[in-house]
Parts: structure tokens; sequence; C-alpha cells
């Protein structure tokens, strides 16, 4: 459904440059306590891509779908609304995913398949020089986001979240057992590698803003994001970049291969090595980077597309990664928006051939994954560009009840045991932020 004004609204697009007052977290922050609803995909690490934060509020269109198999059909009305200016900020579930492959899913999911606003007006922070840019014409919300960005940053909740309990949908003896199938299955020739995962929940009364609040607070991203709409908020600290597409060179950046972070400089480095030798972690991302160069082909010009950085380690607050890196140039004929839903979900989520894997996925997992799993987007068609991040460690949260998953990828190499721990070890943000015990795992 698509609802708001037209943005054919006789107003020139106007361009300012703030000195840096607020932090984009902060500026986010004075929004919220002065009763509105902002929109935030915030680099919160200094990285490669973690060089730009968006913050937007009031927007002037909004689309969502309940079915992914509309997905499509989309980029047009993405293009078309936007007419070369302002930003759509949005998500795509997993689910969705499967409606696009035309598969019967076997749970009825609680997200929407797809939630994205339009914004003519925006705020862009630029990491590199420290100031702020507004986009857009002028009128209220741009006043507002002025008003925002030129703010001091209001101080961040700091106490301690009351004492809860939270539940998977699996205990850890159940998720072994299910990484003991995937593993029959992958020697019966059924898949090379499925990403499998659970979902932990939790009473959540205070809101979506704040459980993203403390999210950051235990482990800052460089693609954090919080979105709400339609009654669900989604409060997301992900590491992994599943599309970052400027004037026509896209890259994705798929994450296979975990770890927790050490306790002593010295453990944490026996960590890294001890992931990096890891014969089977590789193999998991070098599938992985294998159905990416396959996916990226669909849209790519011929023989552009290039694997250029291979299992190379990244740390974040809490855990390491083995990261690597597919480039290609999209073909002058393709929307920005098509080359996402092309190659939506990313493979790092679902395992190898996709179709398979997610097919065997919705028959072995106990819930819907909704918007874990699937993706946080940004299109600026007057800059060329769109950024899409893969969306693990989010938690949707509606009805007075946090949501977050966790899992990773079985191969025939996994340990079961291990593949249950490392979910663990990645939930330790949303349990730590929701001050959280999970309870009937063991």
């Amino acid at each position: 459904m698509l609802r708001g004004l037209t943005p054919k609204q006789s107003c020139k697009a106007k361009s300012d440059t703030l000195p840096r007052m607020a932090t984009a977290l902060g500026a986010a922050r004075w929004l919220h306590a002065a009763g509105h609803t902002p929109a935030l995909l915030a680099s919160l690490q200094e990285t490669r891509f973690g060089t730009r934060s968006l913050l937007a509020v009031n927007p002037d269109e909004t689309i969502v779908s309940t079915h992914g198999a509309g997905l499509p059909a989309i980029p047009p009305r993405l293009v078309h609304t936007a007419h070369g200016e302002g930003v759509w900020l949005g998500a795509i579930a997993y689910d969705a995913g499967l409606d696009l492959l035309g598969i019967t899913p076997r749970h009825q999911p609680t997200d929407p398949a797809f939630l994205a606003h339009y914004y003519r007006t925006y705020a862009v922070l630029d990491h590199a020089n420290g100031a702020w840019e507004i986009l857009g014409p002028t009128g209220a919300t741009r006043d507002l986001l002025v008003e925002a960005t030129s703010a001091d940053d209001p101080p961040a909740p700091n106490e301690v979240a009351p004492a809860r309990a939270a539940t998977s949908g699996l205990s850890r003896a159940a998720y072994t057992t299910q990484a003991r199938e995937v593993q029959r299955l992958i020697g019966e020739g059924e898949a090379f590698e499925i990403n499998l995962t659970h979902l932990i929940r939790t009473p959540w009364s205070d809101g979506g803003w704040d459980l993203f609040e403390r999210l950051v607070a235990v482990a800052p991203a460089d693609h954090a994001a919080y979105l709400a709409g339609e009654g669900v908020e989604l409060a997301s600290v992900s590491p992994e970049v599943f599309l970052h597409i400027q004037d026509g060179h896209a890259e994705t950046r798929p994450i296979k291969g975990t770890r927790r972070r050490g306790a002593t400089p010295a453990e944490d480095e026996a960590l890294a090595t001890e992931l990096v030798a890891s014969a089977k972690d590789r193999a998991e991302n070098v599938m992985i980077v294998d159905l990416l160069r396959n996916d990226l082909t669909a849209t790519a010009e011929p023989g552009t597309v290039r694997v250029t950085a291979l299992c190379e380690l990244e740390r974040t607050e809490n855990v390491m990664h083995l990261v690597s890196a597919v480039t290609a140039q999209i073909r002058d004929d393709v929307r920005l928006p098509d080359v996402l839903v092309s190659c939506f979900p990313g493979g790092s989520i679902t395992g190898a051939p996709k179709r398979r894997a997610m097919e065997l996925i919705d028959r072995l997992e106990s819930d819907a994954r909704g918007f874990y799993c699937g993706t946080i987007f940004a299109f600026e068609p007057a800059r060329r560009s769109l950024t899409a991040s893969i969306a693990i460690r989010t938690a949707s949260i509606s009805d007075g009840e946090a949501r977050y998953g966790a899992g990773g990828a079985v191969t025939l190499l996994s340990d079961p045991d291990d593949e249950a721990d490392e979910t663990i070890v990645k939930a330790q943000a949303f349990l730590r932020a929701t001050n959280a015990t999970l309870e009937g795992w063991q």
C-alpha cells in the first residue's frame, strides 16, 4: 500500500552544510525525546563503509507489503516516487525471499514482508569532515532536522534494564539435533551448507528506540539502524554489508566464520589464529562467495564480477569474523533497487545452493525469521547510491515483545555442539542489552 503526500510539490530542493554539533545517535535521540519517530542508519564504527550516517523524520510516502512475491514490482515505484531526490529507508523481511522464490512458507510471518519510508528531506553526517548536510526543500521538516543536528547530544540512558527471562524456540539439545540432521541432508547431496538459526524472545514494553540505544551501547556497529512502521520497530547493530552500490560499482561483503573476542590480548590473538586457520570456517565462507558471485552476475556487466578479498579477519566489539568481498560493475539499464531484489536474500544467511537451502531451513526451523536475516537499506537516487546490510544482530519489537535471531552455517565439518555455542555468542549483545537470562536452553 502506498500512502502520503505526492512528491511533485513545488518546493525547490536545497542543501545546507552545517558545522558538526550533534552525533548521529544524539540527533536521533533528540528527535525521539521531542516526540518524533526518527529513522536512522548510523555508522558507529570507523570502517571503509562506516563513513556516513543518515537521519530522517516525517516520511512523505510509505510502502508496506505483506507478501514477498510482489518485490520485483517495488523497485520502479521507489525510483518513480523519488524523482531523483530524497532517500528511501526501508527493510525487507527474510520471509519475503521465500515468496520471491515461490517457496510456500510453513510458518505464519509476524513482520511485514516489506516496509519503506520515502523522505524528500533528510540529514547526512559525513564522518570524514565531521559536518551535517541537510538535503531537501525548505519547510518544517528541514527546520526540525537543523535543530536536531545543531543541538547538544541529550544524555544517553544509563540505567540497567530490569532483569527478565528470555526463551528460544529450541533447546540446545534440539538445536544440535537439527544441526546433525543438516549434516545428514548434506551427506545425501541435498545442499552444501545450511544456515541454521533459532529465535530468542523476551518481554519488552519500553519501545524499540530504548532497545536500540541499549544495543548500540554494548555492540556499536558500522551498520546500526533504527526503523519503525506498521506497528513494528527494528533495532539493528549489524556488522555485515549486503550491498554497497555507488555510481554503478557494487560490492558485497559476506561474513562466515565467527569467534568470540578474547578476555586478554593473548587469548584474542589465539582465537583469531584459530579462526583464520579453520578449514571448516574458510570452506563455508568460500561457498557463499561463490553463491554471491552468481547472484551479482545477473545484473552485472559481463566479465566484471571479481573476488577482491577472501577470508580476511575483522574484529567487532564482541566477536571476530572472516569477511570476503565480491565486486561488480552494474549494467546501465539496471535500477539499483533491482540489484537488491535480484540478490535477495543474502547468501550468507541461507546456505548453498540458495533455493534448496531455504526450503530446508523452512522445514527445520521452528519460527518465521521476520526481518531477522533480511536487509535494511538506504537508496539515495541523487547520489546513485544504495547501501544495504544483512539484518543480523537485529531485533524486531512489537506487541510487548522483542525477538532476536541467532544462528550459523552448518557444514559436514561442523561440530553441532560448537555450532550451538556460537549462536549464544552472537546473542550476547541482545541478552546484555535486555538484561535477560536465556531459560530452557540447556
